[in-house]
Order: C-alpha cells, then structure tokens, then sequence
C-alpha cells in the first residue's frame, strides 16, 4: 500500500494482483484524494484521447487498457493532464487478466503488484484482537483444524471468519471437542449459504460440470478440469444431448461471482473460488443432487495417478457429517468397480474420513471391523487405506491396521494385501516417521508369532530403502537400540540366510570404503553379537567369513 500511495502522487496507478485488488484501488483513492470526493467508474474502453479529469477527481478503470498503456505518448499525455487537474486514475487489471509485454515495459513506473496478506497471520491477529485469553485459544486448536479451513489456496476473510467462529466458542473450559465440532460448523454452514446462492443462477449442466470439476481437482490445470469435466458430462449424455462446450461452460462460469482465472507463472491457467470453503460445499450440495450416483463413477474411473487423492477427497464428502453409523455406501460401491484406480480411490476416500475429527471414531471402528471380518477385498481395501503411495493416513490407526491384518495374512494369506500393508509401511517410513515405525516394529516382535514374523518380514526393506540412514542412526540413541533388536529378533526367527544377510552384505561393502564407516559398522554388528541365540552367531560368522 505504500508504494502505491508514493505512485498516486503521480497521477497514475496500475495494480495487479489476484483477490481484493479492486478495494485496494478505492482504498487508495479515499486516502490520497480530496475528502468527501467520490471515486468515479470509467467504463472499460474509454478513449482517452480527449478525456479530461475534473479537479481533484479520483476515477477508477478496472480492464487492460492495452491501447492507452501501450503507446507512450497517449500515457504521457494523460499523466500530464492528471497532474494539472490534480486527480488521480487507478487502473485495476482484473484477476486472470494480465497486462501485455510491451504495457508492462511502457508502464513500469506506475506498476504496483499487490500481495495480499498471508491468512495465518490474518487469522492469528485476529484471534489475537478478540479473544479473551489468545494463548490458551489458539494451543487448545486441534491438529488439523487450520490445514482444513485456511489451506494455501484461502483468502484473508477466509482467515477473519475462521477468526470469529473461534473466538465466539471461546470458554474458561477451554476448547472441548464438541465445541470444536461447532466452530468447525460455522465456516462449513456459511460456505453451504453462499454456494446455495451462487448456484441458483446456474441452470447450464456444462456449467455445473465445469463447478464440480473445478471443485474436485482445486489447484490443477485448467486443461486437467476441462478434460474431467467433460468425462462427467459425458455419463449423463443421451443420444439426443448437446455435446459438451467446455470453452463456452469455463467462459459462463468465470462470469460467475467469486469464480476467478489465473494464469500461473509456467503458462498453465487455473480456476479458483474466492473462499477455501466453496470447494466443499460445492460438493456437499452435489452429493445431494438427483445426480450424485454419476460422481461416484465419475471419481472411480480417474485414470491418473496423481489425481486419486483429490478424488478420494471428494467422494469422502458423499458422507454427511456426524453420520452415526458410519455408512460408506458410495466408497463401497467405487471400491468394487472395474476402474483400474477405483480401489485407490475408495481407499483414499477413506484416508479423507481418518483425517476429519467429524468422522474419525466411526472410520477407524468401521476399519477395525473389516480387518477381523473374512472378507480378502475389504482386508485389501484396508491395507490401501493405511497408505498405499500416500503417507496422509494418519500414522498411529495404520500401523494398528497393519498389524491386526498381520494377523489375518497368517491364517488367510492374501498376495494384494500384503503388498498393500508393506508398501503402506514403507510410504510412512519415506515420508519421515522412522523413529516411530521402528519402535513400533520392535513391539510387534513382543506381541505374537504373526505380528513378529511380519515385522522381521519387513525390517530388511526398511533397511534397504535408505540404508545411510541407518549408518548414521548406529550408536545414535533410539533408532540404533531399535536397528539392533531388530537384526537380532530377526535372525531368531529366520535364520541367517534370506533378504536380511543380503541387505547386511551390501551394507559391509558400503562400510568397507571409508575406515571411520568400517568401525561404525563394526559397533553395530558387536552389538548384535551381544545376543548369543546359535543363528545370531552363526550369521556373524558367516559374514566375518565372506568378508
């Protein structure tokens, strides 16, 4: 805002920018002009070759003006008649629009990019402002909570209303669970008004798709949610139906207030609602609609990879908050399609639903419940959930599930959910929760015969998957105690061959290069020596041998 105001003393301010530039400009135009004036509206395409400003005008264009910024002369003119009239013209370059190369070049000095403030901060000032004690307010906010209603995509109201629905919870008691769920509430009941009054004007099913598409896969190209939108339009095509215009929808629906266009810094247009929670509502009210059974075959036949997490997301939302009992009949019906993504999709559905304090305690009993049942597709769908290609389960119910589904792998082995549960282990391990998974892993070997078997079975991965790591953990506190145990259980319970001597072997050859890496790695194995089980020792031989 400051330079701007240093730029209004020239007459002329161009602003750029995404949300709120146009209350920037009339903010700007009440400080700088002359009290009581007020600001004018110049139609877009004014030519303002004979265009006078009255005395101490302030006036406001929102558009390009691409013929006045391009030519130097008609700028010079125009800030010359400016100054002598001492009036003001701020231009307000639409959100989606950009200014062309040689606008840009000739307008420089008058050019003000605005930056709208980050919504975190917007959001803890406020808190700040309003609550009676802020510290204990903003500790007593659940994990999760700001993640969900301030993404980085949400505007700064975004952050004001988020702000007051807090406050207004606010009790000496401090910030119980129910009333968590009534601030988590307000924003979802205000964003479910506002949506309900943007559609009313949509009557164009193209439109519609293009909303929902838009809604669903948030943040990705334009030509990713016009390819989408169109395969949803196409379920519910008939013979005699209008092909589906995906230019001429995206065009109606940028019109749409609160729908804006943004072209990103690498070229590729995206499409954004003003307020983080739209999304979601938008897809609430679709899930009530007459249509709703096409989405769930429209998320299951996604066919890139990258996209099943949003899509699971979406078809998470087919459950009204608060359902009791859960009942997950859309995500059912997506798992036991053909699609060659479906089952993902389902899972991370549920993964959504481990993640939304709303539905937690009903998802992780419901999942509970299917890995003691019989069913192998629902044992797998399980394993997916736990964090098939995706650590944004929630790490302490998937490792619960893993081990239980441990159990039943023992007595009813199935080759899809155990690659599921090993590969849901080994993405949580990636994603950097190594401390925890290995603790985790030790305690299974005190559980059971199955828990323990499976978590030998998958402690040479872990090893495997960044074996430097584990170098620099030996003689490190928690994660070398762990690594010990864990070669020690394992090889009592396999023996000294398989995949555990092979993963050592290549560790010793690493080791070898470097004398500080071969005493490091000497520790190691003189603290596996100190168990004297026969296999223990006859491994260490073995290896003392081949070396």
């Amino acid at each position: 805002m400051r330079e701007a105001r240093r730029k209004a003393r020239r007459g002329l301010v161009v602003l750029t920018g995404a949300n709120g530039v146009e209350t920037t400009a009339v903010r700007l135009l009440v400080e700088v002009c002359t009290p009581g004036t007020v600001p004018v509206q110049l139609p877009d395409g004014l030519d303002f070759q004979d265009w006078l400003p009255d005395r101490d005008g302030g006036y406001l264009l929102r558009g390009t003006a691409t013929r006045l910024l391009e030519c130097p002369a008609s700028l010079s003119r125009l800030i010359a008649r400016l100054r002598g009239a001492h009036a003001t013209l701020v231009i307000v370059v639409p959100s989606g629009q950009r200014l062309t190369e040689q606008a840009a070049i000739t307008a420089a000095e008058y050019l003000v990019q605005c930056l709208p403030p980050d919504p975190r901060q917007v959001f803890t000032t406020r808190v700040e402002a309003d609550a009676q004690d802020p510290r204990k307010l903003l500790s007593a906010v659940p994990d999760g909570f700001l993640s969900r209603f301030l993404p980085p995509w949400s505007s700064p109201q975004d952050a004001v209303d988020v702000a007051e629905a807090l406050t207004l919870h606010e009790s000496p008691d401090g910030l119980t669970r129910e009333r968590t769920h009534d601030v988590r509430a307000s924003p979802d009941h205000q964003a479910d008004l506002e949506i309900a009054g943007l559609l009313q004007g949509v009557t164009d099913q193209d439109v519609m798709d293009v909303l929902i598409a838009a809604a669903v896969f948030r943040g990705q190209p334009l030509r990713v949610v016009l390819s989408e939108a169109e395969r949803l339009a196409s379920l519910s095509e008939t013979p005699d139906s209008v092909r589906f215009d995906g230019a001429k929808a995206l065009s109606a629906a940028a019109r749409l207030a609160g729908i804006r266009l943004e072209a990103a810094d690498h070229g590729e247009s995206r499409i954004f609602f003003s307020r983080s929670g739209w999304a979601d509502a938008l897809l609430r009210c679709a899930w009530r609609d007459r249509r709703s059974g096409l989405l769930s075959r429209w998320l299951a036949g996604v066919a890139d990879r990258a996209l099943v997490e949003q899509a699971g997301w979406a078809l998470g939302l087919s459950i009204p908050p608060r359902l009791r009992p859960l009942r997950p009949t859309e995500i059912r019906n997506c798992a036991l399609r053909k699609e060659p993504l479906a089952t993902q999709v389902a899972a991370a559905a549920l993964r959504a639903l481990l993640n939304e304090s709303a539905h937690y305690d009903e998802a992780a009993k419901l999942l509970g419940g299917w890995t003691c049942g019989d069913s192998q597709n629902l044992h797998h769908l399980a394993a997916l959930t736990c964090g098939f290609g995706s650590a944004t389960a929630p790490l302490g119910p998937s490792l619960t599930l893993i081990r239980r589904l441990a159990r039943r792998l023992e007595a009813d082995y199935h080759r899809p959910t155990d690659d599921a549960a090993r590969e849901a282990v080994l993405t949580h391990f990636r994603a950097g929760n190594r401390h925890r998974i290995l603790n985790e892993l030790v305690a299974w070997t005190s559980y059971g015969e199955a828990e323990g078997v499976y978590a030998t079975m998958l402690f040479p991965s872990l090893v495997q998957t960044d074996l430097h790591w584990f170098h620099d953990r030996i003689g490190r506190g928690g994660e070398g105690a762990y690594t010990v145990m864990l070669i020690q259980r394992t090889l009592r319970l396999h023996g000294p061959g398989g995949k555990l001597r092979d993963v050592l072997a290549t560790w010793q050859r690493l080791a070898s290069r470097c004398p500080f890496d071969t005493d490091t790695f000497g520790d190691l194995l003189e603290a596996v020596g100190t168990d004297g089980h026969p296999q223990v020792q006859e491994f260490l031989h073995d290896l003392h041998h081949n070396s």
